[in-house]
């Protein structure tokens, strides 16, 4: 299905001490059912370290941005191009975690002199395999599951109490779970779920997280809640791996950080031969302790790891 890009939202970030002119700007892109806000506060101290403007994005079908009935992941670099071009941006530096990476690296395979530098967050290079698509939509069916079950009128603090008591009493979601991700639960001799599943439950307990947990909802004329992402086309996309992205082709010699979870079931380091081949000049950065959702789980390791490298202006 041929598909035309959309308009995607966004919100800014500046720094306190004025951006630096010369310097290209960053964007943020989220992965699959998060939105613009997962980032918390990380944009903005990153903004004002780097003396970079900042733009945190929705990618289609998630958010603010527009909904469409095609979705995949290589729709999605035509999007963010389209942006760029709207916004008069010639080249930035990309920030991309899950399907936020996938459009880092695909962007700079496909226009490689508008990528500075790209920092892919807990993602590899091959297409994603069909375990971990069963498994995003495994979580989609648990969320809009809880999320229907939130009375009209409820305030947002308690549905997102009620969604998170849910998720985590599901024992259907964690049995699935551990059966798509056998083989790296077995790798690190855990009994406990995969820290990807819990970390929206342990950041929300954190009275000042720093990254935002709340699953994207938004409220509908009646007071009932809905998800702020568009769950049934994404979840009909994800049936095959063919659906959701092409094959990765294309080198990108410029600078590119691989930023894993070393508690992951994305085992991001064992892809280091496909990353290489792509990236030569890539680095692999493993986040002790960290999950999937690197920005929720050790955020302040990460926003130092993305520093590292983007020298403020002297």
């Amino acid at each position: 299905m041929t598909s035309f890009p959309v308009r995607l939202a966004y919100v800014t970030f500046e720094p306190v001490c004025g951006v630096s002119a010369d310097l290209p700007p960053v964007l943020f892109l989220h992965g699959t059912t998060a939105t613009k806000e997962c980032w918390g506060s990380i944009p903005q101290h990153i903004a004002d370290k780097s003396r970079r403007k900042v733009y945190c994005l929705d990618s289609r079908n998630h958010g603010d941005s527009e909904w469409s009935d095609v979705f995949n992941f290589d729709v999605n670099i035509n999007d963010l191009l389209h942006f760029m071009d709207s916004q008069q941006i010639p080249k930035a530096v990309l920030i991309g975690h899950s399907m936020g990476g996938v459009t880092c690296m695909r962007t700079s395979f496909k226009q490689p002199d508008r990528v500075e530098m790209a920092f892919v967050v807990d993602m590899f290079v091959k297409r994603v395999p069909q375990r971990v698509l069963d498994a995003v939509v495994g979580l989609v069916e648990v969320f809009e599951e809880a999320v229907s079950s939130i009375p009209p009128q409820c305030s947002e603090d308690e549905a997102q109490r009620r969604i998170t008591r849910h998720a985590a009493g599901s024992k259907a979601l964690t049995d699935a779970i551990f059966t798509i991700f056998r083989k790296s639960i077995s790798q690190r001799k855990s009994n406990t779920v995969p820290k990807w599943i819990t970390s929206r439950k342990e950041a929300s307990a954190n009275k000042k997280p720093k990254s935002n947990a709340n699953l994207p909802l938004k409220r509908n004329e009646d007071g009932s809640y809905s998800l702020k992402f568009n769950s049934k086309v994404i979840k009909d996309n994800m049936l095959t791996e063919e659906l959701v992205m092409s094959e990765p082709e294309g080198i990108f010699e410029g600078p590119v950080y691989f930023l894993y979870g070393t508690e992951s079931p994305y085992v991001v380091n064992e892809d280091s031969e496909r990353i290489y081949k792509h990236f030569p000049n890539a680095k692999i950065i493993g986040i002790e302790g960290s999950g999937h959702n690197v920005y929720l789980d050790m955020p302040d390791e990460l926003e130092q790891e993305i520093l590292n490298h983007l020298k403020p202006h002297s």
